[in-house]
């Protein structure tokens, strides 16, 4: 019977390469609608990953910092990220969108006195 020394052992290695790329990741800035005069509101976006990919996307993955065109007048506004586009495993695509600020609706206010209508 012959005995095997396990110091002459030799471990039999494989290398395996694969190309490995980052998850594509369409992230859509929702549109927004304010009254003149009133703060903006928060932000909002929908993540989407393309071509059919599954599986879990989260914001604690994807960094993104929303800001719009400044302005306060009546009008629309572009809503834009100022976060890169390759972002570790991802490469993100942020769709832009719009604040829209509306006009402020006018009333017509009742004096209680003399029963005319004041515009508010």
């Amino acid at each position: 019977m012959e005995i095997l020394d396990k110091t002459k052992l030799i471990k039999a290695q494989t290398e395996t390469k694969a190309d490995i790329y980052p998850r594509s990741v369409d992230v859509t800035i929702k549109d927004a609608e304010k009254v003149y005069g009133d703060e903006d509101p928060d932000f909002e976006v929908e993540y989407e990953a393309r071509n059919g990919d599954r599986g879990h996307i989260s914001n604690d993955e994807i960094r993104f910092n929303l800001s719009r065109t400044p302005g306060e007048d009546v009008g629309t506004y572009t809503i834009k990220n100022t976060m890169q586009e390759v972002q570790g495993n991802y490469n993100v695509t942020f769709i832009k969108d719009k604040l829209t600020i509306t006009q402020k609706r006018r009333g017509r206010l009742c004096h209680p006195r003399c029963g005319q209508g004041v515009s508010g």
